[in-house]
């Protein structure tokens, strides 16, 4: 499924509990065992995967991350983006390189600060 379809039409065919199954499956893809089933596979993350919009994750992204902007050298050639902006472009890429649904992209963002930035 994940790399024959379009993951996004997919998404919205699906039972609330097919897409529950859907993005554990996202999220495990995602963390690639560095966060344990556990922790990672609870009610509370599934609900902020499928729940979560874009908007309402990068506001919190950019509440949460400082507005500095990134290495100098590169700000120059890239418009100077600050340091949340480029976190949310890192993390969104990595979710369409894993043919990640964009409807689950945002939660998976918000787990990411929350298992590996500890925010």
């Amino acid at each position: 499924m994940w790399l024959e379809e379009d993951t996004d039409e997919v998404v919205e065919g699906l039972t609330r509990e097919e897409k529950k199954k859907f993005a554990s499956e996202s999220m495990e893809l995602f963390f690639d065992n560095h966060v344990p089933e556990e922790q990672l596979i609870t009610d509370e993350n599934l609900n902020l995967v499928l729940d979560t919009s874009l908007i309402e994750a990068t506001n919190i992204v950019h509440s949460l991350i400082p507005d500095v902007f990134v290495d100098k050298r590169r700000s120059f050639k890239r418009n100077r983006l600050p340091k949340s902006t480029e976190t949310i472009i890192s993390i969104m890429n990595k979710c369409a390189q894993l043919y990640i649904p964009k409807p689950f992209a945002p939660g998976i963002m918000l787990l990411y600060f929350k298992f590996c930035e500890d925010i």
